[in-house]
């Protein structure tokens, strides 16, 4: 999709360009990954300094210019001053993800940045709004710390960007021992949970639990055990993105059996399975890291869901048997 994205780019500059209310506009996430991580089904993500920024959020005649449009959403991101990301599909395949930022923003930070390092007037500003201002402008070195190249550049934004990246660096959440506790506590609440719901044939539910929030506290897991090992500068990527590729060959290896088709047996299987890589990682994390200290509730859960499964498999004798 190389060429399709290379239109909408082009037509997203020529659009910049001739719009006197677009100062700034970059392009970041994976066309301009600095590791070429792309193929050619990757989105075009945008940020778009704007002057009227409100309104373009609103009004969204905008998109015609750069193509025709077949599918749109908002996403939104809770980040103080930006309303959402614009979701946007093309007709010609390519994605757009787009979000508009006041013009202000980088002056501010950049003036916000040389308070901080040269005077004491911070000391001055409220409490809750240095976290939004810190909020605000550490958001802005996610979209360009893996990379960005400038579509648009009217007020030589280019050194701000570049201060605030320095000072605001991106990091992923680094490894916590508290974390790791919370996870695994959670985990084996919510593994519980998806018994019950197949104990009582609430296959949908378990199907949303075990397969979603189960299995997002698995990867949870992986990428803390992955940071431990490797160091809290490990790239993990987003939401299990690359997964294959940087998670150790013990666990993608069993990442094919933890998912199960919508059927009670099948469910219970992958919720096992589920169980056990889980319970795999965290020996090995305990067992290569003994300084962690680590409270796993494993073996009493592990003792309700058998007496789950022993329920559940005398009711499919008695079934099998014509008993019920």
């Amino acid at each position: 999709m190389k060429a399709e994205n290379d239109e909408i780019i082009r037509k997203l500059k020529e659009w910049g360009l001739g719009n006197k209310d677009i100062i700034c506009m970059l392009i970041g996430g994976s066309q301009a990954n600095k590791n070429k991580i792309t193929d050619e089904y990757s989105d075009v993500d945008v940020v778009v300094f704007a002057k009227r920024r409100k309104f373009y959020d609103k009004d969204l005649s905008w998109i015609e210019k750069i193509g025709k449009l077949a599918s749109y959403h908002e996403d939104r991101i809770g980040v103080p001053f930006i309303y959402c990301v614009h979701k946007i599909y093309f007709t010609n395949g390519a994605h757009l993800d787009l979000l508009f930022w006041d013009r202000r923003v980088l002056s501010l930070g950049a003036f916000y940045l040389w308070l901080r390092d040269h005077t004491p007037l911070l000391r001055f500003i409220p409490t809750l709004w240095e976290k939004i201002i810190i909020a605000h402008f550490s958001f802005f070195p996610k979209y360009i710390y893996r990379g960005y190249y400038l579509l648009v550049d009217k007020k030589n934004y280019r050194p701000r960007m570049e201060m605030i990246g320095r000072k605001f660096q991106y990091k992923q959440s680094p490894f916590s021992q508290d974390k790791l506790q919370d996870v695994v506590s959670r985990f084996w609440g919510i593994a519980y949970s998806t018994a019950i719901s197949i104990r009582r044939n609430e296959l949908m539910c378990a199907k949303i639990v075990g397969d979603n929030i189960m299995k997002f506290k698995l990867m949870e897991l992986i990428e803390l055990y992955a940071k431990l090992t490797n160091g809290e500068d490990f790239d993990v990527h987003d939401k299990g993105r690359y997964l294959e590729k940087w998670a150790p060959a013990f666990i993608t290896k069993r990442m094919k059996n933890i998912y199960g088709h919508y059927d009670a047996g099948d469910a219970w299987r992958a919720l096992m399975e589920t169980m056990d890589l889980f319970g795999l990682i965290c020996e090995t994390l305990t067992k290569e890291h003994p300084a962690i200290k680590l409270i796993n509730p494993e073996q009493h859960f592990r003792k309700l869901i058998q007496g789950i499964e022993n329920t559940r498999t005398a009711v499919i004798g008695s079934s099998a048997n014509g008993h019920i």
